[in-house]
């Protein structure tokens, strides 16, 4: 990963290997992110750089920051089950496991969103082909349909700081196959 300062060009490497699911702490001197590296790991590094600091004994995905910075919320699997966790930032078990439907998701983004007033996290579940945003509580309560689709697919999406509205773009993939015979 590298840091790019737009004030003046320069480029700052941050990390060396891949790293994806890029999710910076709320006060902007932290980078959480899914290493790629001898296993699938959680870290974080100082926007200064540095070694990559690893946060979860297990594989983690899709990582999210709280809005105070004190917790991270991603996809990981422990002892053979996925799920959603939830961390303290400083790294260690999950204070909170959810079992839910998460979306596969093949955007730079995590699809992991935590509400502004941090009670909560918003993901896309995809259920025959529909996708359609889900919320859940982290004080352990039933998930919830935020959205309610009956066609295509929610790509990416965003709540509004104050979370009184939703932008997301939504819609379909297309593919065509076609045959070429007698090409040169």
């Amino acid at each position: 990963m590298f840091r790019f300062d737009i004030s003046d060009g320069s480029e700052k490497r941050l990390t060396s290997g891949v790293g994806v699911w890029a999710a910076f702490s709320p006060d902007g001197k932290w980078i959480v992110f899914t290493r790629y590296a001898d296993k699938v790991s959680l870290c974080k590094v100082s926007i200064d750089g540095g070694e990559p600091i690893k946060l979860f004994d297990g594989a983690g995905l899709m990582p999210a920051v709280s809005p105070d910075g004190k917790l991270i919320a991603f996809i990981g699997i422990k002892d053979k089950k996925w799920g959603m966790s939830i961390i303290p930032f400083d790294g260690g078990e999950p204070v909170k496991m959810f079992d839910t439907k998460w979306q596969s998701y093949k955007g730079g983004k995590s699809p992991l969103q935590w509400t502004p007033d941090g009670r909560a996290i918003n993901y896309p579940v995809m259920n025959d082909n529909v996708s359609n945003i889900w919320r859940q509580p982290i004080d352990g309560g039933s998930p919830v349909q935020v959205t309610n689709f009956t066609t295509d697919q929610i790509f990416n999406f965003a709540y509004s700081p104050d979370g009184s509205q939703l932008a997301m773009s939504h819609g379909t993939f297309n593919s065509d196959v076609v045959l070429i015979e007698n090409a040169k």
